[in-house]
């Protein structure tokens, strides 16, 4: 083996760490992610349920009326997030559904 292979072999892989607003994004997401499944879970007997919106507004604390069924299939998947209508953003998601109160989106961070 050459010295230069030795050397690239001893060289400890660089780690990036994502920047804090993504990862203040991220942990927004679990959090609102956690609270709509204890309201899914808790409105388990109806049709629809009032989430909490899952945009990354900070400041936001508007409820979405959805189905519970549209709520159990977003649940399973991490990229999928329902909002209200106008709380899209266009940079970073895409609408995969529209109705009427609510919109989901998929998100990558």
């Amino acid at each position: 083996m050459a010295a230069n292979e030795a050397e690239l072999e001893d060289v400890e892989p660089e780690v990036r760490t994502p920047p804090v607003a993504v990862q203040r994004a991220a942990q927004l997401q679990r959090l609102l992610r956690s609270v709509n499944r204890e309201i899914a879970r808790r409105s388990a007997s109806g049709v629809t349920a009032a989430f909490v919106c899952e945009c990354l507004d900070r400041s936001c604390a508007a409820a979405v009326e959805a189905p519970l069924a549209v709520f159990a299939v977003l649940a399973t998947a991490g990229q999928y997030f329902v909002v209200r209508p106008e709380h899209e953003q266009a940079l970073g998601e895409r609408v995969v559904r529209r109705e009427n109160g609510y919109v989901v989106v998929e998100r990558r961070l």
